[in-house]
């Protein structure tokens, strides 16, 4: 049984860990399937996407890379290709998927992981379901599981196993595992269990009984399992990397799998046409977005205007974190004032729903005002000045620039600007837009790339501003 503060305990453990022998730090694919470069990171890595995108095919490579045994897909899928791999014990040189060169080679071993999937439990089963293997059993030693196994079947499984034994067939160099058990004063062996219940003895079996292994490699854990037992499993595998170093790539659809996988040791892989992609989600609803899983809101971001809104969907799309912020709602509001009256809204403990308020730059000299009247947080955007006067500024001073940009003749620019001119600074680029027939967030877009591509200072502001936005508000 693992406690959850002792299961939080070890998925803290497992990025700090510095025991791990292996670390496969990136595999290079060459453009084999579409496929380029797949970074891997220590302790627990999962693999995630769609069925079909090509994460068995990553995994095909990844077992020939490492040395362990191939089925029949994972021939037909390498069919002789060449991948190349990086692992950290060895800086000096590559490990290669030829004889001599896989990882298991360079280290001097028979034998260096282990790879897990449904179909090997089902294999299992329609060994164990011969007529005759009552006979065959007895040639075997069967011994009972010690307490600390037993409880730990129970957790995994969800049942209070009150006596589990063993008997581990040998034939023919295949190492088989047949269970008694009884649960609830009733006795049954593995061929009675449920696929799932069977599933999970096989993955307790492999990463327990079967010593040295350094590598497991799970090709989809969920396959058959209920929600809380994938939460119980992935807590048992954290549980093994912490204690015994052990290191685990999986492949995944199931948002519980993932659930205390750090955001950066999970990367996604995409297939379009003969292209696959592979990439590494800056937050954990990219993941879920990806997936094709919906996730409920988090909250609620308030603007002054339009034009902040804008603004800080651009920004959201130019730092590569617009997935993060998709679970947020979004509302314009008549001005900072409004703002603050919603932020006002009485904040308790049961109301997990946040209310967050971005106030324009030039509101950063009222923080300590604004503080003292709210209940509910809330940041600046970029710049000490508002956006319309940051932008009227590049308008004013920028107006060749711009007309290139927007593939216009300074003529109509300037036909525009004097259409707009004095209008109230929270509508005058609204109206531009509209007098130039563009929409609204396209010329905020070109008016901020101007902004921040004119200083090095200006860059750093919206990636200080974005960064911390992700951390404050998306991490949790």
């Amino acid at each position: 049984m693992i406690r959850q503060a002792k299961a939080l305990d070890y998925w803290r453990g497992v990025q700090k860990n510095e025991s791990y022998e292996f670390t496969i730090q990136e595999i290079d694919f060459k453009g084999i399937y579409g496929l380029e470069k797949v970074n891997i990171r220590k302790g627990i890595y999962a693999i995630c996407g769609l069925n079909g995108a090509g994460k068995s095919t990553v995994i095909s490579f990844l077992k020939d890379i490492i040395g362990i045994e191939l089925n029949e897909f994972d021939k037909k899928k390498i069919a002789n290709n060449i991948v190349e791999s990086k692992v950290e014990k060895f800086s000096d040189r590559l490990v290669v998927n030829i004889d001599g060169k896989r990882l298991k080679d360079c280290v001097g071993r028979d034998k260096l992981g282990n790879y897990i999937d449904y179909k090997g439990a089902e294999k299992v089963l329609g060994l164990l379901s011969q007529d005759n293997i009552e006979e065959f059993l007895e040639q075997f030693d069967e011994n009972e599981l010690g307490k600390e196994h037993v409880d730990e079947l129970s957790y995994l499984v969800g049942k209070s196993y009150e006596e589990i034994k063993i008997t581990i067939i040998e034939d023919d160099d295949v190492s088989i595992p047949y269970y008694k058990v009884k649960c609830g004063g009733v006795m049954y062996d593995s061929t009675a269990m449920g696929i799932g219940e069977h599933f999970l003895f096989y993955v307790h079996w492999i990463l327990t009984e079967i010593k040295n292994t350094d590598i497991a490699i799970i090709e989809e854990p969920e396959t058959f399992i209920s929600i809380p037992s994938q939460k119980h499993l992935m807590n048992f595998i954290a549980k093994k990397a912490v204690e015994e170093s052990l290191v685990t790539i999986l492949t995944t659809h199931s948002p519980y799998i993932i659930e205390n996988i750090s955001t950066e040791n999970i990367c996604i892989v995409s297939k379009h046409r003969s292209k696959t992609s592979v990439t590494y989600p800056k937050s954990r609803d990219e993941v879920l977005n990806k997936l094709g899983l919906i996730s409920k809101k988090k909250g609620i971001l308030y603007f002054e205007d339009q034009v902040a809104l804008s603004f800080f969907k651009y920004l959201t799309r130019k730092f590569g974190v617009n997935p993060a912020v998709r679970r947020f709602d979004f509302e314009v509001l008549k001005g900072e004032g409004e703002i603050k009256n919603r932020l006002k809204f009485p904040k308790t403990s049961n109301f997990s729903y946040k209310i967050i308020g971005i106030f324009d730059g030039d509101m950063k000299i009222k923080e300590d005002s604004i503080k003292n009247c709210v209940n509910w947080e809330f940041d600046f955007l970029p710049c000490n000045i508002g956006v319309e006067e940051k932008f009227s500024q590049i308008c004013k001073n920028k107006v060749e620039d711009l007309a290139d940009l927007l593939r216009l003749s300074e003529d109509d620019l300037i036909s525009a600007f004097s259409m707009v001119d004095g209008k109230e600074s929270h509508d005058w680029l609204l109206d531009l837009a509209k007098e130039l027939g563009f929409d609204i967030n396209e010329i905020v877009a070109y008016l901020s790339e101007m902004w921040i591509s004119s200083e090095e200072q200006n860059y750093k502001e919206c990636e200080f501003f974005i960064n911390r936005f992700i951390h404050r508000f998306c991490m949790n």
